[in-house]
């Protein structure tokens, strides 16, 4: 994440993370206020909740609720009244006995279930149902079927949108997050610890004496223990205040003896000073920052022998030691850090640290493509309740009116031919872009349309809106063939047919005949009725 920074804004931010005020007194007071104000930063980022700075982003079989009801509410009414309101395990046993001579019996099952679902959620809402089922002469109607096709397409692009999600992703962040949680409090407390109860071990070790117990392997083990050498006062020297203040718990006896209840109630002493400064927020940038300002804050002795004498330390260091009795200064000797082979240490807090960084990186581009499906399936929603208004802004006659196809039905299947042909010798292209693939190999062969799919396009007839080609005068109007009977075809008081002459834009314009009473309305409403009828087949465009 380093080299995203540009150098004024790190230049900036090592300045301010850096920089503390000094609380002056006696000599000493507040000589290591801008390391701890370093090592604060550090802490309060480490103490973080994760789930609060980095909410975690879910995805669901709730998030397709929408787009399934849609379905249901336009599908074939034969398939969905043979649909059980059943749910749980009774809804999954007739499941079982529907599917079990399916030769996709898990396919099967999967469906019947999330179809059952949308069925029961639909009929529980009763009159508040977003989505009612149309009427069943508009679902059985050419466009109705292509409206429940075009919906069903719609719905199988959003469960994989899904899958996506539920199979990958979501273990995927499951596990970074588990590790997140861990990496700054092992940071703060040491590997595998949680709190500080003043123990010896993963958190700190106190050595033989200040020196020692603030240098090579028994520091870097957590940034409780390195504040501790920092900060935390004891009998030499007990009235100092070298980060500003003084831990009184340590105060009266030596540095071997500020264990257990005297060492927490150190750190605690420690802990509510560094919650005075200004928290920085969870995030990459703010960890690298904050540790580019800790290595910044390290200062080196040219004239110690790093072998024995603190070279390398963070603080004030008096005859190249952290720790010389009848003295103020105190320092954590790193100089173990920057050694080489064996007695090289590593500075575990750091590496903690450093690595939660990088894991908040992975997770925000992870949880970004959470967010991309997430609005993919939205769309996907919004374009099916689309399709599913249009069609219930109609009724059968507008259909009728309109059973020679659209002009855009031949673009369409044309267009569908172009785009199919981009895929040949590419199955998986092929069949993941809705068409359909003749070959030999999946490298050899050809793309095609799929006929199954687009079947109901290919098969309204070529009528004039009084009756299919090789139907003539046996459906509409035109099936009546005397005055009486077509004036008879009636709804309620509405009439349907009239025996009159042809007008503009109907044929045998001189004859009389039974003719559609809904032309003039049809005529009139041709705009808008194809705008709606249009929207049903935009989706394969």
């Amino acid at each position: 994440m380093m080299n995203q920074l540009t150098l004024p804004v790190l230049a900036a931010a090592l300045v301010f993370l850096g920089t503390s005020s000094r609380v002056y007194g006696t000599a000493g007071d507040g000589a290591n206020g801008a390391d701890f104000h370093v090592l604060c930063n550090l802490v309060n980022l480490a103490k973080t909740p994760v789930d609060t700075a980095i909410p975690q982003l879910n995805l669901d079989d709730k998030a397709l609720d929408d787009i399934r009801e849609i379905w249901v509410a336009l599908a074939d009414p034969k398939y969905t009244t043979s649909l059980p309101s059943k749910l749980g395990a009774e809804g999954a046993a007739t499941a079982e006995t529907a599917c079990q001579t399916s030769p996709k019996a898990a396919e099967c099952k999967s469906n019947w279930t999330k179809w059952q679902a949308a069925k029961k959620r639909t009929e529980t809402a009763g009159g508040q149902a977003k989505h009612k089922p149309l009427n069943e002469e508009l679902r059985n109607s050419v466009w109705g079927k292509q409206a429940a096709e075009a919906v069903a397409h719609l719905e199988a692009k959003a469960t994989k949108d899904l899958n996506d999600y539920t199979n990958s992703l979501k273990s995927q962040i499951t596990t970074m997050r588990t590790t997140l949680k861990s990496q700054p409090t092992d940071a703060l407390y040491g590997n595998g610890q949680t709190s500080f109860e003043g123990a010896e071990g993963a958190t700190r070790t106190v050595g033989s004496n200040r020196a020692a117990g603030c240098k090579g392997a028994n520091v870097g083990k957590s940034l409780v223990g390195d504040l501790l050498c920092l900060c935390a006062v004891d009998s030499n020297q007990g009235n100092a205040k070298h980060c500003g203040f003084v831990t009184t718990s340590c105060s009266s006896g030596l540095w071997t003896a500020c264990t257990g209840a005297s060492a927490k109630s150190a750190w605690l002493k420690i802990d509510g000073k560094c919650g005075h400064f200004t928290k920085l927020e969870f995030g990459p940038q703010a960890l690298t920052l904050a540790l580019a300002a800790f290595s910044g804050r390290l200062r080196s002795d040219i004239t110690a022998d790093a072998d024995t004498e603190a070279a390398v330390y963070l603080g004030n260091s008096h005859t190249q030691s952290c720790g010389t009795t009848g003295q103020v200064a105190r320092c954590v000797d790193y100089t173990a850090t920057f050694k080489e082979g064996a007695s090289r240490q590593k500075i575990s807090w750091y590496d903690k640290l450093a690595s939660a960084a990088t894991t908040i990186a992975t997770i925000t581009e992870k949880q970004a493509e959470v967010q991309t499906k997430q609005y993919a399936i939205k769309q996907l929603t919004q374009e099916a309740d689309r399709i599913y208004l249009s069609l219930s802004t109609l009724n059968i006659k507008d259909i009728e009116a309109h059973r020679q196809p659209a002009p855009a039905v031949a673009a369409l299947l044309s267009s569908k031919k172009a785009k199919c042909s981009q895929y040949h010798n590419k199955s998986k292209e092929c069949t993941d872009n809705g068409c359909k693939w003749e070959g030999t190999t999946e490298k050899d062969g050809k793309c095609i349309v799929d006929e199954s799919k687009v079947a109901t396009q290919t098969t309204t007839g070529t009528g004039t809106g009084e009756g299919a080609a090789g139907a003539t005068a046996s459906t509409g109007c035109t099936r009546h063939g005397t005055k009486a009977e077509c004036d008879a075809d009636k709804t309620g008081d509405k009439q349907n047919c009239a025996w009159r002459k042809g007008k503009e834009g109907e044929d045998e314009k001189d004859t009389e005949k039974c003719r559609n009473c809904s032309f003039l309305l049809n005529k009139k409403s041709s705009i808008s009725t194809d705008a709606a009828l249009m929207s049903l087949v935009s989706f394969y465009i």
